[in-house]
């Protein structure tokens, strides 16, 4: 019970996490949804090719789409520092995508 409450008000993908969407791209979980933990806004910052690209958000909760008509989800949580990637260096975009 508690744990679903701690869910319920800080989601499974804390802010500042890194994740590798069903696509194959990587982003940065910028903003929790308190109705569905487990469906964060995200800063995508790699494609899926493991490449930098232009940055766009993604909001689970609205079932934002790909460019292939599927659904984003959240494949995988990485690890901190994963392919490179530094969430200092992204910290303008995300207060700017807020």
């Amino acid at each position: 019970m508690i744990l679903g409450h701690f869910i319920h008000f800080i989601g499974i993908y804390a802010p500042g996490s890194l994740v590798e969407m069903n696509t194959g791209e990587v982003g940065i979980v910028i903003e929790t949804n308190n109705d569905e933990g487990i469906k964060p806004k995200i800063l995508l910052i790699l494609g899926s090719d493991k490449q930098e690209k232009n940055e766009r958000v993604v909001d689970l909760k609205k079932g934002d789409i790909t460019f292939t008509n599927t659904v984003y989800g959240i494949k995988k949580s990485l690890s901190s520092g994963a392919y490179g990637i530094k969430i200092e260096n992204y910290l303008d975009s995300i207060h700017s995508k807020l």
